[in-house]
């Protein structure tokens, strides 16, 4: 999965409080453009730092889709360091053991702890630890006009968003990256391939793991 950070240009100081800016609810010092599960993030170690927050996702409830999705690695150290990892521990499933098999044989063996979820539940638990509610905005974002102070991001249902700083947390995903000039470079072509299905002990039992 890519992520792409698109910082637009400004100088402006972001630990400014929010009385500082243009008045109105419409101002914030970040704006996040979201359809990772990581964006939801943002707020909760963003406020702890005085920023005022919006996070913007034209979903109110992530459907369920089909991805291969853990955490493991920098991700739970980093999780655990912000306070967050035991939110997301509750209700995933712990492995410590990833195995690499090509061509039916073992390749190698990798030993850390991670943890597996689908991905809407991912999406649900990061916006259940916004510290405040009001900073999720249900909208899509139709336009950014990047400017070198406010940027401004124009929304469906025609309100406008100020923001210092804007963050694209869609990947490449609709037009809004490539109508600020950020273009796609494909390193490796089609190097992913996923497949997923459903396992039973043959005798009935119960597996020495937790489903």
């Amino acid at each position: 999965m890519s992520q792409v950070l698109a910082c637009a240009k400004t100088n402006a100081n972001l630990t400014v409080g929010a009385g500082d800016g243009p008045p109105g609810p419409s101002w914030r010092n970040v704006a996040i453009v979201a359809a990772d599960w990581r964006a939801p993030l943002q707020p909760p170690s963003s406020t702890r730092a005085g920023y005022k927050i919006a996070l913007i996702d034209k979903r109110a409830v992530y459907p369920e889709e089909f991805r291969v999705e853990k955490l493991g690695g920098q991700q739970v150290d980093i999780l655990r360091r912000l306070g967050l990892l035991d939110a997301f521990a509750r209700e995933a499933c712990s492995f410590d053991t990833v195995l690499n098999i090509r061509r039916g044989k073992v390749v190698d063996v990798s030993r850390s702890l991670s943890y597996g979820l689908h991905y809407g539940p991912m999406v649900a638990i990061a916006r259940r630890l916004i510290a405040d509610p009001s900073s999720l905005i249900v909208d899509q974002v139709l336009n950014v006009t990047p400017s070198e102070g406010l940027q401004r991001l124009t929304l469906a249902s025609g309100n406008q968003v100020a923001a210092r700083l804007v963050i694209l947390a869609t990947g490449m995903a609709g037009a809004i990256p490539y109508s600020l000039g950020i273009k796609r470079r494909v390193i490796v072509e089609r190097h992913s391939l996923a497949f997923g299905f459903t396992i039973a002990p043959a005798d009935g039992t119960g597996f020495a793991f937790p489903p």
